[in-house]
């Protein structure tokens, strides 16, 4: 589930559709390399080559989660101080 919301400026803080783009690219690779991974017709050397492309998948969806928890990190901090210098 993106996250949306209003930031403390007022104005609309979703995440851009290239990034759900990318989400869902990242998404659809995990479940295409985990069946692949499952397949008993593959051998040794292409088992390696599958499991650096997953790992590659999976560090990106690891740095992309990290960023929109990030960018929700910054907004709920931005959001705490508006209000603290409003008090």
């Amino acid at each position: 589930m993106p996250p949306t919301g209003v930031g403390a400026a007022g104005g609309s803080n979703e995440v851009t559709p290239q990034l759900q783009e990318v989400i869902g690219q990242v998404s659809s690779q995990t479940a295409g390399f985990g069946k692949l991974l499952t397949d008993p017709g593959q051998t040794g050397g292409s088992e390696m080559g599958l499991m650096l492309q997953l790992q590659r998948a999976m560090s990106l969806e690891t740095m992309m989660y990290q960023s929109v928890s990030n960018m929700e990190k910054a907004r709920s901090d931005c959001s705490k101080q508006a209000i603290q210098n409003f008090k």
